[in-house]
Formats: structure tokens, C-alpha cells, sequence
């Protein structure tokens, strides 16, 4: 989870610091993207649909686990500065469902603050593990 004032500019901590530990979750590696190898004749078109594939995955599973996904981005020293800004600080929380039914395998988070101008980024769900027999 991670916590900053509304509209901080991220690749500026000193802008982003809030009294008390505040801050931070979950970077992610850039993507690794280049082209195909040069004897592979491999449509341009096709190349760019497999790598747009790629990224958006990427996308999806930063944002669903609290993160970001830095693609298409030649600036590592941005992305470095962001990820350094993000887990200097932060809160870790623990809690036990209320929900006692086993059924209901998929559930979601919500956090919620009291402080004005936070922004929160956090896990949105987690599936519970099936039981095995």
C-alpha cells in the first residue's frame, strides 16, 4: 500500500514526503522489449500487436497488485527515482476477514484514510487459496 499527497510529483520525494511514515508500494521491472532476431521475418504489424500484448499485461498486474509498470520509456533514471520514492515510506497493514464463508473465494480490499489529500495504492482483491483433500 502506499500513501502520497494528491498530485505529488513522484519523481520528486521531497515534493511527495507527508508527516509520519507515508509512501510507497511496488515498482516493477521495465520491459525488456526489443525486436525480433534479424533472420525471422516477422510482420511489423504482428511485432507491435505481441509487444502492445505484452505491456498491457504488464499494466494490469501492476495496477491490480498497487504498482505501476514503467514501458516505453528509455528514462530508467525516472523509473528508478519513482521506485525509490514510493518504498522509502510506508504502512503495512495486516488484518483477518470477517467473512467466515469458504465459498466466496475472490474478495476485495478497500482502505480508506482520514487524512485529506492522500492518494492510496494498495492491493484491490485477493483470491483465497482452494483447499485441497
Amino acid at each position: 500500500m502506499a500513501v502520497r499527497p494528491a498530485g505529488c510529483d513522484r519523481t520528486e520525494p521531497a515534493r511527495c514526503r507527508v508527516a509520519g511514515p507515508a509512501g510507497a508500494a511496488a515498482g516493477s521491472r521495465p520491459a525488456q522489449v526489443g525486436g525480433p532476431d534479424l533472420n525471422q521475418n516477422v510482420d511489423v504489424v504482428e511485432w507491435q500487436n505481441y509487444v502492445t500484448g505484452a505491456q498491457n499485461s504488464l499494466r494490469v498486474l501492476a495496477e491490480l497488485t498497487g504498482g505501476f509498470a514503467t514501458v516505453n520509456k528509455n528514462d530508467f533514471a525516472a523509473a528508478l527515482k519513482r521506485i525509490d520514492a514510493e518504498t522509502s515510506d510506508y504502512y503495512m497493514i495486516g488484518y483477518n476477514s470477517s467473512n467466515p464463508d469458504p465459498a466466496k473465494r475472490r474478495r476485495t480490499i478497500e482502505v480508506k484514510v482520514k487524512r485529506p489529500l492522500l492518494e492510496v495504492y494498495h492491493r484491490t482483491e485477493y483470491v483465497l487459496p482452494s483447499r485441497t483433500r
